[in-house]
C-alpha cells in the first residue's frame, strides 16, 4: 500500500510541474490582453504618424515607397487580428468558473493567452520597423520629373540673383572707368566668367530641362531613358547653381572694383646717396629677405639717420622681384593718431569710401583685417613714439598672419621696439668721422668746398662740433653752402663752439627735434632728473650711482619711502633715458656701476630746455675755462641758479675772485676736486635766502675760509658732503 501511495504522489507532482507553464498562461490571460491592448494603442499612434507623413509627401507629388506601403498594410492586418484576439479573450474571462474551484475550458484559455502574447510580440516587431519612418524621404521618394522641376527652379532663381549683382558691378565699374580708373584683374576675370555662365552654360541647361519637362508632361516618353535624362539634367542644374553661388561669394570678397592706372604698389623715394649706411642697410635688408622675420625696429637718437635707412628699403624693393601685393608708408605723429592711420590703410586698400565709419571702430578694424588676410603686405611706419597693437588698433595681422608680411618702423625708443615685439632691432649710431666729413661735403657743395684752401680745415672743426650727428651736419652744411669768405667760416667756427642754439637753423632744425625725446619722457621726475645732468660738462662720463645720489640730494626722488627705493627708482629713470637714446651706455664699473654719457648735441638740447629755450642764458653755469674767472666772465655769475665748477686742471686755484659777489637766485654750487680752493665768492649777504646746497668733498668743505663768523654760520648749514661721490 505504501508503495502505491508513494507512486501516486510522485506521479501527481510530475504532472503538476509539467503543467506549470500552461497554468501560467491560463492565469495570465487578463494581463496578456491588457498588455496587448497597450501595444495596440502605441501602434495606432505610430500608424497615424506614418500615414500622415505619407499623405503629406503624396500631396507634394512624391510617391510612397514599397517599404512604407507594405508596413502600413501589415499594421492594418495586425490591428484586425489583435482586436479579434482581445475580443475573444475577454469573452472567455467573462465565463463562470467550474463550481467555483477553477476556470472552465482551461484549454481554450491557455490557447487564447498564448495567442495574445504572440500578437504582442508581432506588434513590437512592427513598432520597431515603424520608428524608422520618421522623415519624408523614408516613406516616399521624389519622382525625377519633380526633382527636375525643383532643380531648374532653384537654378533659375540663383541665375536671376547673380544677374542683378552682375549688372550692379558692371554699372559701377563703367561709371568709375569714366573717371579714369581701370577695373582690377580680379573683377575683369569675374565679369567675364559670369557673362559666359549666364549667357551660355546656364541657359543651355534651362533650355534642355524645359524640353524634357514638356516630354514628361505630354507622356511622350516614359521609359528609363527619360528617367536618366531627367536625372542627368537635374544633377547639372545643381552643379551650376553651386558655381553661381560661389561667384556671388567672390563678389562679396572684393575690396575694390577699380584702381588708378598710375597707382603703383610703391614709388621711389628721392634720396641723395646715403653716406655711411651700406653695412647697416645690408644687415636690415637681410632681415627683410628672411620670411621668418615679421617685424623690424630701427631705433636711435633724433637726427641720426633712421628715416634715411628706412626709406632705402622700399627703394630697394623697386629693384628686385617680389610677390608683395600691398605696401604702405606712413609718417606718424605724437601722439599716434590711430584714426588717421586707419584711414590711410583703408584708402590704400581701396575699401568703399561710403563704408568708412571711424565711430564704429570694431567694424572698421574687422573690414581691414578681412581685406589684409589674403595679402602679402609691407608696412613702413616712420617716427613711432608709442607702441600700438597692430591687430586690435588697426586690424593689421602680424606674427600670426598666414601670408608674407613685413612691418618696419623707426623710433627713438628701444622700449617701443620691445613693446612692439620686434623680431629684429637695429640701433643707428652717429657717423664715423670720415663718413661725417663726406656727408658734410656732399651737402655743402663742391663749389663752396674748393672756394678757399682754408675751408676744408675749418670744416673738420665744424664736423667735430656737430659730433657726427647727420641732422646737425646737414643743417650746418646747408647754412654754410655758398659761403666763400674765409672770415665768415672762422666766425661760424667760433659761434658754433660757444652757442650752438644761435647758429643758423640749429634751434629749429636740430634742438627742437631732439626735444621731442625729452617731451616723451614718462613724467616730470624723469624730466627734472634728465635736465639736472646738464651740470656735467661735454663728453663727461657719468656714473649712474653717483648721479642718483645727487638726485636724492636735490629732492627729486622724495616721493620714495626710503633711500633703497629711491636708488631703485633712479635706476629706472636711467633705463628710460637710455631707451629714449638721451644717454648712452659707456661701460660697467665694478666700483661705481654703469657709466653713461650724453651726446654733445643732446646735452646742448638739455641746457637749452633748462634755460627755458635759451631765454635765460645764465641760469646754469658749468665753468671749465680760465676765462670764466676773469672779471668779464664773473659778471654773468650773478644771475646763475646753479654753478658747477670742474677745475681738475686748476688744482692750485685758491680763490675765484678777491671779493664776494651777489647771487640773488643761486640755489646750488658744486665743486669738483680742487683741494687748494679755500675761498668761495660768498658772504652773509649773498644768496642767503636762495642757496640750498654747497657740495664738495668733506675735507675740502672743512678747509673753507670765510670773511667773518656770520658768513660761516650761514653757509655751514648748506654743506653736503659727497666724499664717496667722484663728481661734485
Amino acid at each position: 500500500m505504501a508503495d502505491i501511495a508513494s507512486t501516486a504522489i510522485g506521479t501527481g507532482l510530475t504532472c503538476w510541474v509539467h503543467t506549470a507553464k500552461r497554468r501560467r498562461y491560463i492565469r495570465s490571460l487578463g494581463d496578456n490582453l491588457t498588455a496587448l491592448e497597450t501595444k495596440m494603442d502605441e501602434l495606432g499612434h505610430i500608424y497615424e504618424d506614418v500615414d500622415r507623413l505619407v499623405g503629406r509627401a503624396e500631396g507634394e507629388g512624391w510617391i510612397r515607397t514599397g517599404h512604407a506601403a507594405g508596413w502600413l498594410e501589415r499594421v492594418e492586418a495586425l490591428q484586425k487580428e489583435a482586436k479579434k484576439t482581445v475580443a475573444e479573450g475577454k469573452q472567455m474571462i467573462g465565463r463562470s468558473s467550474l463550481c467555483g474551484l477553477g476556470f472552465s475550458n482551461c484549454s481554450a484559455r491557455y490557447e487564447q493567452s498564448k495567442l495574445a502574447e504572440e500578437k504582442k510580440a508581432d506588434i513590437e516587431t512592427v513598432l520597431a520597423q515603424g520608428c524608422n519612418f520618421h522623415d519624408k524621404d523614408k516613406v516616399a521618394y521624389e519622382p525625377v520629373d519633380l526633382i527636375l522641376t525643383r532643380s531648374l527652379g532653384a537654378l533659375s532663381r540663383k541665375k536671376d540673383e547673380l544677374q542683378d549683382v552682375f549688372e550692379t558691378v558692371k554699372e559701377r565699374v563703367e561709371r568709375e572707368e569714366n573717371r579714369n580708373s581701370v577695373r582690377t584683374p580680379e573683377v575683369r576675370g569675374w565679369l567675364e566668367r559670369v557673362k559666359l555662365l549666364l549667357d551660355k552654360e546656364v541657359g543651355e541647361i534651362l533650355e534642355q530641362g524645359g524640353l524634357e519637362m514638356e516630354k514628361v508632361c505630354q507622356g511622350v516618353v516614359e521609359d528609363s531613358q527619360s528617367q536618366r535624362n531627367c536625372t542627368s539634367i537635374s544633377r547639372s542644374a545643381e552643379e551650376k547653381r553651386a558655381i553661381l553661388g560661389g561667384l556671388l561669394g567672390e563678389r562679396r570678397g572684393f575690396t575694390e572694383l577699380t584702381c588708378k592706372p598710375d597707382d603703383p604698389l610703391m614709388v621711389e623715394i628721392t634720396l641723395e646717396p646715403p653716406v655711411g649706411m651700406n653695412s647697416m642697410f645690408e644687415e636690415v635688408w637681410n632681415w627683410v629677405e628672411d620670411e621668418s622675420v615679421r617685424c623690424i625696429g630701427i631705433f636711435g637718437m633724433g637726427g641720426v639717420g633712421k628715416t634715411t635707412l628706412l626709406n632705402k628699403v622700399p627703394n630697394q624693393f623697386l629693384q628686385v622681384s617680389h610677390d608683395y601685393n600691398f605696401a604702405l608708408r606712413v609718417v606718424l605723429s605724437r601722439p599716434v593718431n590711430l584714426e588717421k592711420l586707419q584711414k590711410a590703410i583703408w584708402e590704400k586698400l581701396n575699401l568703399p569710401e561710403d563704408e568708412w565709419d571711424p565711430s564704429d571702430k570694431e567694424s572698421t578694424t574687422s573690414a581691414i583685417l578681412k581685406s589684409m588676410k589674403d595679402k602679402n603686405f609691407l608696412l613702413f611706419m616712420d617716427d613711432l613714439w608709442d607702441a600700438i597693437d597692430l591687430l586690435i588698433d588697426l586690424g593689421i595681422p602680424c606674427h600670426d598672419h598666414q601670408n608674407k608680411c613685413k612691418i618696419i618702423f623707426t623710433t627713438r625708443s628701444m622700449e617701443v621696439c620691445n613693446r612692439m615685439k620686434a623680431d629684429k632691432r637695429k640701433k643707428v649710431e652717429c657717423l664715423p668721422p670720415n663718413d661725417a666729413l663726406q656727408l658734410f661735403r656732399q651737402k655743402l657743395g663742391e663749389k663752396t668746398w674748393i672756394a678757399h684752401p682754408g675751408i676744408p680745415e675749418i670744416t673738420d672743426t665744424l664736423v667735430h662740433e656737430c659730433k657726427y650727428l647727420p641732422l646737425a651736419l646737414v643743417t650746418v652744411a646747408r647754412a654754410m653752402a655758398g659761403t666763400t669768405d674765409l672770415e665768415d667760416w672762422m666766425n661760424a667756427e667760433k659761434y658754433l663752439k660757444r652757442q650752438v642754439s644761435k647758429f643758423t637753423d640749429m634751434e629749429e632744425e636740430v634742438l627742437k627735434k631732439l626735444e621731442f625725446s625729452y617731451n616723451c619722457l614718462p613724467n616730470e621726475i624723469h624730466k627734472r632728473c634728465f635736465l639736472y645732468l646738464s651740470i656735467f660738462p661735454e663728453d663727461h662720463e657719468i656714473y649712474e650711482d653717483d648721479a642718483i645720489v645727487l638726485w636724492i640730494g636735490e629732492g627729486f626722488l622724495d616721493e620714495c619711502d626710503d633711500v633703497h627705493e629711491a636708488r631703485t627708482y633712479g635706476s629706472e629713470v636711467f633705463r628710460k633715458l637710455r631707451h629714449a637714446c638721451l644717454v648712452e651706455f659707456v661701460r660697467q664699473s665694478a666700483l661705481h656701476g654703469e657709466t653713461v654719457k650724453m651726446h654733445d648735441l643732446v646735452r646742448e638740447m638739455c641746457l637749452w630746455v633748462y634755460l627755458e629755450h635759451g631765454s635765460k642764458k645764465k641760469k646754469v653755469l658749468v665753468q671749465e675755462e680760465v676765462e670764466s674767472f676773469r672779471m668779464e666772465g664773473l659778471k654773468k655769475w650773478k644771475d646763475a641758479e646753479r654753478i658747477s665748477l670742474w677745475l681738475d686742471y686748476l688744482d692750485n686755484l685758491e680763490r675765484i675772485c678777491r671779493r664776494a659777489l651777489p647771487f640773488p637766485a643761486l640755489k646750488e654750487i658744486k665743486v669738483q676736486k680742487c683741494p687748494k680752493l679755500k675761498e668761495l665768492p660768498l658772504n652773509c649777504d649773498s644768496a642767503k635766502n636762495s642757496l640750498k646746497v654747497i657740495e664738495g668733498e668733506q675735507e675740502w668743505l672743512e678747509g673753507l675760509k670765510w670773511d667773518d663768523p656770520a658768513s660761516m654760520q650761514v653757509f655751514s648749514t648748506k654743506f653736503v658732503s659727497c666724499s664717496n661721490v667722484m663728481f661734485f
